[in-house]
């Protein structure tokens, strides 16, 4: 609620996005025919370049979907999305960028937000999404953001929310 409330008052996502990250997953705990269920995680890297003299920002948009099958919960569809998108944000090279990270997972936000100094205990893929971050955070500056899903006024969360349930049958195998 507080969060739809921001957005209604154009504070829930940052204007100027030089560069952002939407992620999103689908989990599915049971599948239609009684096979095992398969579930799916996406992301869209969004960069937006802005060249003198040219009117409107260039945007490149790198789209990943995998799926996921005998996955246990939302989360970890959630994580392995963040996983791959910052997976794809590596890739691009990026320096001197304000990142924007957004994702409907409290739980991922909460379980960044308190990761232990030593990650002796903690799942890898935890691991290593935190270790991405930091490689991220090395040439740019990094924020995550909640946004909720399944609103109808977030455009960028309604698309992710697409990718994620169409990378159950056309995403890469993870």
């Amino acid at each position: 609620k507080g969060a739809m409330e921001r957005h209604q008052n154009g504070l829930l996502i940052p204007r100027e996005q030089q560069m952002s990250i939407w992620t999103d997953g689908s989990f599915n705990l049971e599948s239609e025919d009684g096979s095992p269920p398969v579930s799916g995680a996406a992301s869209i890297v969004r960069i937006m370049d802005i060249y003198p003299g040219v009117d409107s920002p260039e945007v490149n948009e790198y789209i990943s979907q995998v799926k996921i099958h005998n996955a246990r919960s939302s989360y970890e569809c959630e994580i392995i999305a963040l996983h791959i998108g910052l997976d794809s944000a590596i890739e691009q090279k990026t320096s001197g960028k304000t990142i924007h990270i957004f994702t409907d997972s409290l739980s991922c936000l909460q379980q960044l937000a308190c990761l232990p100094y030593r990650y002796t205990y903690t799942n890898s893929i935890v691991t290593e999404v935190a270790t991405k971050l930091a490689e991220l955070v090395e040439d740019n500056e990094v924020e995550l953001h909640f946004t909720p899903s399944h609103t109808k006024e977030i455009p960028e969360s309604d698309r992710i929310d697409e990718f994620a349930k169409e990378a159950v049958m056309d995403g890469d195998d993870t």
